[in-house]
C-alpha cells in the first residue's frame, strides 16, 4: 500500500515538474521578472495592502526566435526533462518476500492439516536453507531454489501428502516471484 502511493505521488510530481518547466519555457520573460511576494505575516490583523506591479506581460502565440528576441536577452536552450524510472524492487528482496509468503502458507497448510507433518518439516528445511542463501544476490541460485521448492510441491502433491487446493496455492506464490 505505501509503495503504491510513493509511486502515485512521484508520477503526480513528475507531471506537475512537467508541466511547469514546459509553461515557464515557452515564454522566457516570466522567468526574467522578480515574482511579487506578499509580507510575512507578523501577527499585525490588519497587514497593509501591497500595491499592484506592473501590468501583467502580455502573452505572444508565437515561440520566441533568435530574430525576435532582444540582443539583450540571452536566449536558453530548453531544459532536459528526464523522465522517472519506475522503482524495481531488487531480486533478493523479492525472493525473501515470496519465501515469506510460502513459508506462511505451508504454515496454514499444516494447521489445516492440507499438509502432512513430515512434509511440513521437509519445505521448511527448504525455505530455510533457501533464506540462508538469499544474500548472496545469485539470480541462478533463487530459480535454483525456486526449482527444488516447485518440484518437492508437485512429488508431495502426487503422493496425496499435500492436497491439490494447497499445493496450487504453493505453486501460485513461486510462479508470483518471477523468477
Amino acid at each position: 500500500m505505501t509503495f503504491a502511493v510513493l509511486v502515485v505521488a512521484a508520477l503526480a510530481a513528475t507531471t506537475l515538474q512537467i508541466a511547469i518547466s514546459s509553461a515557464l519555457t515557452d515564454d522566457t520573460d516570466l522567468l526574467s521578472r522578480p515574482v511579487p511576494r506578499p509580507p510575512a505575516m507578523t501577527g499585525a490583523s490588519n497587514p497593509e495592502p501591497v500595491p499592484p506591479s506592473s501590468s501583467p506581460p502580455e502573452v505572444s502565440s508565437a515561440s520566441p526566435t533568435p530574430s525576435t528576441v532582444s540582443p539583450d536577452r540571452p536566449t536558453s536552450p530548453r531544459p532536459t526533462v528526464s523522465r522517472p524510472s519506475i522503482p524495481v524492487t531488487p531480486l533478493p528482496v523479492r525472493f525473501r518476500d515470496m519465501l515469506g509468503k510460502f513459508r506462511f502458507a505451508v504454515d496454514q497448510g499444516l494447521a489445516a492439516h492440507q499438509i502432512r507433518d513430515d512434509v511440513g518439516v521437509d519445505l521448511h528445511n527448504l525455505i530455510r536453507g533457501a533464506f540462508d542463501d538469499s544474500g548472496s544476490g545469485d539470480p541462478d541460485l533463487f530459480r535454483h531454489h525456486v526449482a527444488k521448492l516447485r518440484e518437492k510441491v508437485g512429488t508431495r502433491k502426487r503422493e496425496g501428502a499435500i492436497t491439490p487446493h494447497r499445493a496450487a496455492e504453493l505453486k501460485l506464490i513461486l510462479d508470483q516471484a518471477g523468477l
